[in-house]
């Protein structure tokens, strides 16, 4: 019988039917205490009812008809493949490696122009230390499998801090740098002698900024330095998308603070003569 129909009949006074018995008077009192007493045996059964009917509902595993497709886990860093592509029109090849939200493109160029130089290109949340496992994947692979990686003698890193960065290690590094260096002058933003590129170049070098890239290039005998540093761009602190961190090291909101340039570095293998 459906649901709503045995409702009906459990709702149905006792003793009713569709053609009525003709029963004997009752006494009031005793009328009154029957009517009472039925009216909680219908209160009772339906409560019995609609939790017989809620069962399937409160009984079955959550989700246990939804049909969820796999969660895939991604790879660890030392894991992923990287992924090789070559451009033949414009004499370039491209190494990629991603895992999770994490992407490292690496592309080497060959023609007579750019021979021996590599662009990096990033699009991860990670800071430096985390895109190291990264970075040595790319490298190992270049390493492997490239022709001119004899010839590997620039990193082109590009801005510290682009618009569309997803992580600050070292800007938030150099600005931390300035913030601390007795020879520039956060009221005015600019160093308190000579221009703001030699100043940036010599600050980096002091403050490691880059001592994930030292490490990583150490491991397969190269040696990685600074080599340029141009257009850096200053700016006070409190406008700055990370300066909570610079908060929380002691830089004030009008702080001037150096945080972006274009950055090349030199690569060379380890111990070869010869300034960077």
């Amino acid at each position: 019988m459906h649901p709503r129909y045995l409702l009906a009949e459990i709702s149905r006074p006792a003793g009713h039917s569709s053609h009525q018995r003709r029963r004997a008077p009752l006494e009031k009192g005793v009328y009154a205490a029957r009517k009472k007493r039925d009216l909680k045996a219908r209160i009772e059964e339906n409560r019995i009812v609609t939790r017989w009917l809620s069962l399937p509902l409160a009984f079955l595993p959550l989700g246990c008809c939804v049909d969820r497709a796999p969660v895939e886990q991604a790879p660890p860093p030392n894991q992923a493949v990287v992924q090789v592509i070559a451009d033949d029109a414009a004499r370039e090849t491209n190494y990629t490696i991603a895992s999770g939200d994490c992407r490292i493109t690496w592309t080497v160029f060959h023609t007579p122009v750019n021979a021996g130089v590599i662009r990096h290109r990033p699009d991860c949340p990670l800071d430096l230390a985390g895109q190291a496992p990264f970075i040595t994947a790319v490298l190992k692979k270049v390493i492997e499998s490239d022709a001119d990686a004899q010839r590997f003698r620039s990193l082109m890193w590009g801005r510290l801090h682009p618009d569309n960065a997803r992580e600050a290690t070292m800007a938030v590094r150099l600005a931390l740098a300035a913030k601390n260096a007795p020879d520039w002058d956060a009221s005015r933003g600019r160093p308190r002698l000579g221009g703001n590129e030699a100043w940036a170049h010599r600050a980096m070098e002091r403050a490691n900024v880059y001592g994930e890239l030292k490490s990583v290039f150490a491991a397969h005998g190269l040696e990685i330095r600074l080599a340029s540093v141009e257009k850096v761009l200053v700016l006070q602190a409190g406008k700055l998308k990370f300066f909570p961190e610079l908060r929380a090291a002691g830089v004030g909101v009008a702080d001037k603070l150096p945080f972006d340039c274009q950055t090349w570095f030199h690569v060379r293998p380890h111990g070869s003569a010869g300034a960077p």
